[in-house]
């Protein structure tokens, strides 16, 4: 989550530059023996009233606004030695702003290049807090999404469970295992194994569409929709956490030989359908390494490999799910998820999906010895 102040702000300093100025009307002492000075305008000699300014001598009409031409009387804007009224300077020099036109004194925003008045920018640009539905005027706090909340109403969201978008609380359903998913997931969430069974289905089909051919039929591959109070004892016992599924190989052997095999995928209820499908990859991909015996000791690979088949998965599919999880893949820090999806898709990029498959068959295979 990033945060940000309620402004960038900006000042044009307008009130910096204005001279007051007091300008005494000068009445030249009667010397018999002194010449008047000269006015720095029309040259002429000034005889009772004028100007001083920064050591020159003005009649009261020469000294007038660079811009308009108007005498300047008692104020004035100097600016690189010229001199202005301070509304005729800031009608020709002060930022405009971009959405009601008029010249901006004082403070205000900028935001990618246009600037606002405060007031503009407040009523009119400002973020909207997801939570209440109104424009944001303190710190905001803004997500992967780009969702925004003022930091003030962080209380009434969540994370959501299934997406990672703000979750409004008083709209989102709350699991008994104290996951939130948010309206929009709740519209397709998966909650039958039947609909996730379809899910996998498909899932299975777009792995095989890139490459992927999982010598083990789907009737042999069985899934359970689980909470993550079911979950998280089984990620834990084989070291991983934050999990949204686990694949696990069961088998049944007589006189010490397999008679028969069979996979579990694990995944958490209340995926949304883009979600379920992207960790369905993942793990299906698992099942594939174990079949073709390339889950060796490197996690890298492993993870690497499974978090591959889920871009390219993510990669068949439209909508901002599928943008959002795609860009999350490639900014991961973890050393062994996101490293590995760095490195496979490299792999990837070079050689296309069979180079991937070559890659994990012969850089991971299984240890000789190694009980399936």
């Amino acid at each position: 989550m990033r945060v940000f102040p309620d402004r960038m702000p900006g000042r044009f300093p307008v009130a910096g530059l204005i001279i007051v100025l007091l300008l005494l009307f000068m009445v030249l002492p009667v010397d018999l023996h002194a010449k008047p000075p000269k006015c720095a305008v029309c040259g002429e000699r000034i005889v009772g009233q004028g100007f001083k300014v920064d050591g020159k001598h003005y009649h009261p009409q020469c000294f007038t606004c660079a811009v308009c031409g108007d005498p300047l009387g008692g104020k004035y804007v100097k600016e690189n030695g010229t001199y202005y009224h301070a509304d005729c300077y800031v009608d020709r020099f002060a930022p405009r702003c971009d959405h009601c036109g008029e010249p901006i004194v004082g403070n205000y925003i900028e935001i990618d290049g246009s600037v606002y008045h405060d007031t503009c920018y407040k009523h009119n640009f400002a973020p909207i807090c997801k939570a209440t539905g109104e424009r944001i005027s303190g710190t905001i706090l803004q997500n992967d999404w780009g969702e925004t909340i003022a930091a003030s109403n962080q209380h009434l969201v969540r994370d959501c469970s299934a997406c990672g978008r703000f979750a409004v609380l008083d709209r989102s359903l709350r699991l008994s295992d104290d996951r939130i998913i948010c309206s929009i997931c709740r519209q397709n969430a998966v909650t039958r194994e039947a609909h996730g069974r379809r899910l996998l289905e498909r899932t299975y089909a777009l792995l095989q569409k890139q490459g992927v051919e999982i010598p083990v039929p789907l009737n042999q591959i069985e899934l359970r929709l689980v909470d993550r109070d079911r979950l998280d004892p089984i990620a834990e016992r084989i070291g991983t956490k934050d999990s949204h599924g686990i694949c696990r190989y069961g088998f049944e052997s007589r006189n010490n030989r397999i008679v028969s095999e069979s996979y579990q995928i694990y995944i958490l209820s209340y995926l949304s359908e883009e979600s379920f499908i992207s960790v369905a990859a993942h793990e299906l991909f698992h099942v594939w390494q174990h079949a073709v015996r390339a889950d060796g000791p490197s996690s890298r690979i492993l993870e690497g490999g499974a978090n591959l088949a889920m871009y390219a998965v993510l990669d068949e599919m439209e909508g901002e799910y599928a943008e959002y999880r795609r860009d999350k893949l490639f900014k991961d820090p973890d050393p062994v998820y996101g490293d590995g999806f760095r490195m496979m898709h490299r792999i990837y990029e070079r050689e296309g999906m069979e180079g991937v498959l070559r890659h994990s068959i012969r850089k991971n295979p299984r240890p000789a010895g190694q009980p399936r």
